[in-house]
């Protein structure tokens, strides 16, 4: 099918509240650090609206959304989650935990997001491994089994159809996730993205204006064709967080009431169990992290203060314990340092906090525990 062009250049807004997006075809865009969400936005949006990983370290620091037209004027809502794995503090499954509830708390019970595509990278030999396990039960708790049939499963980054053996690889990856997949989540679909196509070299792209825009047109026809599979099969109700969140028991729960909550704590009581014996500071820090944010209420209406001590603590222990590898007089300058930036971050989030939420504080308070933990240890550089 030939794509329409977008319209109007679309523009990524941060994400407070779901109910201001329901207006439109909600499609929720999860999966690890680095396996191509925002990437797929911004193929999809046919512009480059969103920052992409290049690295290791996740550029997506807040849930946004980029409304998208396609096929005379269809309009949908893509939602670029943080994904798992990511690099900052507040990245770790708790974190997580808290921003999704005070995105999907709302009012009123009803279905909101029609679609989730959860994003693989074919590349990723881990295959179904402890870790990318943990993340998979972490959505099968946030969705619940009644939406398990509006998730689809969407491998991503394929090689060139040329490279024989590199796609005989891939393939056989495929497989099994296929095979593990549509088992742990019945009714669930997988696809291929670039399926019969791959991804040329950003710099021959940009070398070359002519091929880039003829790459535009067969990127956003790849990534529409995952749209508009996913979108035969819209959720008819709500995802199990949200009629555990917004049903009439919802305003006395607290994040660790909640099935998600539940299996995040789990979770971090087994990874701190792993860490007791070779980082004993840490693995309490882990802990004492959970149990914070367990704690709150899901209609706190100070979840950003709450958040924002509990980073200070959390963030606290964690320079300490990196201030250990740094000669005696260095590790005054860290901790001088990070008590500078801890006290400049809470300005910066109470302000955001007033203007933009929620999110808004949440956004300022990670951009400032991250430049906080960057210069407090340059600090210490001779």
């Amino acid at each position: 099918m030939t794509t329409s062009v977008q319209d109007t250049n679309p523009v990524a807004h941060t994400l407070d509240k779901i109910q201001n997006i329901c207006d439109k075809d909600v499609i929720f865009l999860l999966g690890k650090t680095r396996a191509g969400k925002s990437t797929f936005i911004n193929d999809t949006a046919g512009e480059h609206v969103l920052a992409s990983t290049a690295s290791m370290t996740s550029d997506t620091v807040a849930i946004s959304y980029v409304q998208v037209s396609f096929d005379d004027n269809r309009v949908v809502n893509l939602v670029d989650t943080i994904g798992f794995g990511g690099s900052h503090v507040e990245h770790t499954r708790p974190d997580l935990a808290a921003k999704y509830i005070s995105i999907l708390r709302s009012s009123e019970n009803q279905t909101t997001i029609k679609v989730f595509l959860y994003l693989i990278d074919i590349n990723d030999g881990a295959g179904l491994d402890h870790e990318n396990e943990k993340n998979l039960n972490f959505l099968a708790a946030l969705v619940g089994e009644g939406v398990f049939s509006n998730v689809v499963f969407v491998t991503t980054k394929w090689g060139s159809p040329a490279d024989e053996d590199g796609r005989e690889v891939q393939e056989d990856r495929h497989c099994k996730w296929e095979s593990k997949l549509l088992v742990k989540f019945p009714g669930s679909r997988l696809i291929r993205l670039d399926a019969h196509t791959s991804r040329r070299s950003p710099k021959r792209l940009e070398a070359d204006p002519v091929l880039a825009a003829v790459e535009k047109v067969k990127y956003r026809d790849n990534a529409l064709n995952v749209i508009r599979f996913a979108l035969e099969r819209p959720a008819k109700q709500p995802t199990q967080l949200e009629q555990e969140l917004n049903g009439s028991g919802g305003t006395d729960m607290t994040i660790g009431d909640t099935s998600l909550g539940q299996l995040v704590t789990q979770q971090v009581q087994e990874e701190a169990q792993s860490l007791a014996l070779s980082n004993p500071d840490v693995a309490n820090a882990i802990l004492q992290h959970e149990a914070f944010i367990r704690s709150i209420p899901v209609n706190d209406q100070h979840l950003v203060e709450k958040l924002g001590d509990l980073a200070y603590r959390y963030g606290k222990v964690v320079m300490e314990v990196a201030s250990t590898f740094v000669p005696g007089t260095g590790r005054n300058t860290i901790m001088e340092k990070f008590s500078e930036g801890v006290e400049r971050t809470v300005h910066q989030t109470t302000y955001a906090a007033e203007r933009g939420g929620t999110i808004g504080g949440l956004v300022a308070a990670a951009t400032g525990a991250i430049d906080t933990f960057v210069t407090s240890m340059q600090a210490a550089r001779p």
